[in-house]
């Protein structure tokens, strides 16, 4: 089970991504303040980017919501490796969770079990 927190302004869409990702695979928490001491995916907005709580050591675990164009070039040095816009449909933040979560589980050597279509 991953743990995902979500910390962005939009409250509405905080819960619909929660809801997309209500799946048994994940446990969700819709937090005002993200905290590095849960493990898991992080998704934030810019203003809870600046959080002192969060970690750089661990950027690649963070999502970053944006409303404006991205300082692209800053957040890709700084180890952020998602980005999405605050326009995009709630499922593109859903992908990138899961993409965020694949990373993870590389870097810890814990690969899912995949399931192929017989032949």
């Amino acid at each position: 089970m991953t743990n995902v927190q979500i910390a962005i302004a939009d409250r509405g869409y905080a819960e619909q991504v929660a809801q997309l990702l209500a799946d048994g695979e994940h446990r969700v928490y819709i937090v005002e303040t993200p905290t590095a001491a849960i493990d898991g995916v992080i998704v934030v907005d810019e203003p809870h980017l600046r959080t002192p709580a969060l970690d750089a050591k661990d950027a690649d675990r963070y999502i970053v919501m944006s409303d404006g164009p991205f300082d692209t070039v800053r957040l890709w040095r700084a180890g952020i490796r998602y980005l999405a816009f605050t326009s995009d449909p709630p499922s593109v933040t859903q992908i990138a969770v899961l993409a965020a979560e694949l990373r993870l589980m590389h870097h810890r050597g814990q690969w899912p079990e995949l399931y192929w279509p017989a032949k």
